[in-house]
């Protein structure tokens, strides 16, 4: 029995056949459609059989391209008659050329720049103007977590750009707010009172400290640290800080890197990348760290405060003159392979730590009290496998080792709860040996990919 499917579906092939002309080609009845062009009889304009034996094996139509559409057409078939209507063509609208005439966006595709190693260059600063939407300035006394003697703000006086050089530049807070406020009864609030100008680290009292409280002065001088904390990151790549470190005694700068999220947790959990730090002391002991001839790069990491294992991945490098007579290339490389820094050439490698076959908690040798921060990373050398920052700053001093107690005439000492006044006390020593600034000439990172 036919089903209804069965039944329409040989009707609606018959109506199709019958709209169609039949002819006997040879011992064939074939149908065949007579508007197809350049076709011959049972033939469409591709020369395929529109039917065979008048069946129902009926081949698609013809083209549109090959169809003619005359006005009214009327084909006869067997057993039917069809009338054809012409379509409509969509009306089109021609556009005055008096008015504007819409244009397309041009994309040009970017042009890039790399360098002879074919890196391609993805951030450069040449400090023609001082771009404060690249460089965010610290605003605290909170002196590093290393009780610095520098307090850090927003002050051309002590960071500015000239003739395509940023210069950081220290001077004594007694100059702005008076010798009597740094020592006594003076409330320095630095807190901000609008969006741009907050506080950027409380720690350590830094937003608010008022002189003579627990017997000590105010920070006693005034610097700069910037970063690119909310500008640029980036994970792998190669950066080269051209730069004249600073002449001065006690002074400490520094072009490093932190990491933008902490993924693994606090310092230095999520690690910390030293380029360059100097002591700005002439004639200081190299078998100390050497002075304003030498620096130091170093990867800092660890469980905890407490466990930094740096002195494990951390080099001095000696120069045979004063870092701070000429302008010098400070680089640094970063590759999921490895990771080294380097003065003025990469062959002149200063610390060098290989990635690949490193796994910072088993180099570590932490106790098993701690859990490993970096167990669940993607690569093995985590905590450095994640975004990086820049930061450039200059500070003065401290209470952390940095300067070790005895070596080089330091006149404060770390366990002193006093040291900062012990040092300001000493201003006559070493504030007429800052004779050269830190300068930077130009600031550059490129991709490894």
């Amino acid at each position: 029995m036919f089903s209804r499917a069965v039944f329409f579906l040989l009707f609606t092939k018959a109506v199709l056949v019958f709209s169609q002309q039949c002819q006997n080609v040879g011992n064939l009845q074939v149908f065949y459609d007579p508007t197809c062009a350049n076709g011959g009889p049972g033939c469409n304009a591709g020369g395929q059989n529109l039917c065979r034996f008048c069946g129902f094996d009926i081949f698609p139509p013809c083209p549109a391209a090959t169809v003619a559409t005359p006005a009214t057409t009327k084909v006869t078939g067997p057993t039917t008659t069809r009338t054809t209507t012409p379509k409509t063509t969509k009306s089109t609208t021609t556009r005055d050329p008096s008015l504007p005439q819409p244009t397309r966006p041009t994309v040009e595709e970017p042009e890039y720049e790399y360098n002879k190693y074919g890196e391609r260059l993805i951030f450069s600063d040449e400090f023609d103007t001082f771009d404060l939407k690249t460089w965010k300035h610290d605003l605290t006394m909170s002196g590093g977590g290393n009780w610095e003697f520098q307090l850090y703000h927003n002050n051309r006086t002590n960071s500015y750009v000239k003739d395509g050089v940023l210069t950081i530049w220290p001077t004594l807070t007694e100059d702005r707010i008076g010798a009597d406020n740094l020592k006594q009864n003076y409330r320095m609030d630095m807190w901000g009172g609008s969006i741009v100008d907050q506080c950027s680290g409380n720690n350590f009292y830094g937003c608010e400290r008022t002189s003579g409280a627990g017997g000590n002065i105010l920070n006693p001088i005034q610097s700069a640290k910037i970063s690119t904390a909310e500008s640029i990151a980036f994970k792998y790549g190669r950066v080269e800080v051209v730069a004249k470190l600073p002449e001065g005694d006690w002074l400490w700068p520094a072009i490093w890197m932190l990491p933008r999220r902490n993924q693994y947790g606090m310092w230095p959990a999520s690690g910390e990348i030293d380029i360059m730090e100097s002591r700005g002391n002439a004639n200081y002991p190299q078998s100390a760290g050497g002075g304003v001839e030498s620096f130091g790069s170093a990867m800092h990491w660890g469980t905890d405060w407490t466990q930094n294992r740096f002195p494990l991945t951390q080099k001095d490098y000696h120069h045979s003159s004063k870092l701070s007579d000429e302008f010098h290339t400070y680089g640094l490389y970063w590759s999921k392979e490895k990771l080294y820094t380097y003065l003025d050439d990469p062959d002149n490698v200063v610390l060098e730590v290989d990635l690949e076959n490193t796994n910072f908690w088993e180099l570590g040798n932490f106790a098993s009290s701690y859990n490993n921060p970096w167990e669940t990373a993607e690569e093995p050398h985590a905590p450095f496998d994640q975004e990086f920052f820049i930061i450039i700053n200059l500070a003065v001093g401290g209470t952390a080792g940095y300067f070790p107690d005895g070596v080089g005439g330091k006149p404060w000492q770390d366990s002193n709860s006093n040291s900062v006044n012990q040092f300001y006390a000493a201003k006559n020593q070493w504030f007429p040996t800052w004779t050269k600034p830190f300068q930077i000439d130009s600031v550059k990172v490129w991709s490894l990919d």
